[in-house]
């Protein structure tokens, strides 16, 4: 079954109707047949994901999980290098994009498993919580909003590098504390220890803005740098108040409300991202309703403050 599924997804079955004339007609649908494209997307990496996951539960070791996630990967990578063949062009923004639609279709696929077997539900939130850990899904983001609105992705790839200086040293603090014991777990879930935390991230988004004025950064750039700054601060400030917010949510959320409305299709998969975290986090008992929730429109806010008021 597993097999099977594998060599469905493969078919690159977009770039074989670019191909042949008679199936041409059909992208001639315009949205409609953009939305058949995402769909079968879904679909396909959706089932594979819980095939694989029903077979990861049947004996759960560390190594029938990488196997699972080696395959996935492999499938994922094969076609888009099988797509890329067909249609002879260059690889490009489409195929990082549909990469992307793919492994967030993956994921999904394992939630929908979580919901049929919840023996093995928090196993997949904790999954979650670590493959879009805000430490990778902050540049990606950016990187994605970068390209979209200077259409370089070579501009987009050094000025993310530049962004990750900053980010560096909050993970140096965050795993010194680990190391320190100052930190009771990895997520940092007692909230008097998330102040200190925050405050140097707001430290650090302090740096990175000012850094970003002396280089004389694309306007996009300093907006990203000021919206960084303005959610760490709000975020110190609303954990100092009482509430726990979810960091995890805050920072996909607020990739996806960035994209928009420039890069609907980017923006679409951050949403998918924050709202499978919204789950993963409560499920996982790191975060109740309400601080996912608050997460969310502290995102929503920050982006309509620095991104679409001042980028």
């Amino acid at each position: 079954m597993i097999a099977l599924i594998g060599l469905a997804t493969v078919l690159p079955h977009g770039a074989i109707c670019e191909r042949y004339s008679t199936l041409s007609r059909v992208l001639e649908l315009g949205a409609l047949t953009e939305l058949a494209h995402l769909a079968l997307h879904a679909l396909l990496f959706g089932l594979l994901a819980t095939a694989l996951s029903a077979w990861i539960l049947r004996g759960a070791t560390r190594p029938r999980a990488a196997l699972a996630l080696l395959f996935f990967v492999g499938v994922v990578v094969l076609r888009q290098g099988v797509q890329v063949l067909v249609r002879g062009a260059r690889p490009g923004a489409e195929q990082i994009f549909e990469l992307s639609l793919d492994s967030v279709a993956g994921a999904l696929g394992a939630v929908g498993w979580a919901f049929a077997d919840p023996a093995g539900a928090r196993r997949v939130a904790r999954g979650l919580g670590w493959m879009f850990h805000p430490a990778l899904i902050a540049p990606l983001g950016f990187f994605a909003l970068c390209w979209s609105r200077t259409g370089s992705w070579p501009t987009a790839l050094r000025w993310t590098l530049f962004v990750a200086v900053f980010e560096v040293p909050a993970i140096c603090v965050w795993l010194w504390g680990l190391r320190r014991a100052r930190f009771s777990d990895v997520d940092v879930s007692i909230r008097s220890e998330r102040l200190p935390l925050l405050a140097f991230a707001a430290l650090c988004a302090l740096g990175l803005l000012a850094g970003t004025l002396v280089l004389d950064a694309p306007r996009i750039v300093v907006s990203a740098a000021i919206g960084a700054m303005i959610g760490a601060l709000a975020a110190t400030f609303i954990t100092r108040l009482g509430l726990k917010l979810s960091g995890h949510v805050g920072v996909a959320a607020g990739a996806a409300f960035a994209l928009l409305p420039n890069a609907p299709r980017g923006a679409l998969v951050f949403a998918l991202v924050a709202l499978m975290l919204v789950w993963a986090r409560v499920r996982d008992e790191r975060h109740k309703p309400l601080e996912v929730v608050a997460g969310f429109v502290l995102a929503a806010l920050v982006a309509g403050v620095s991104i679409h008021s001042l980028g």
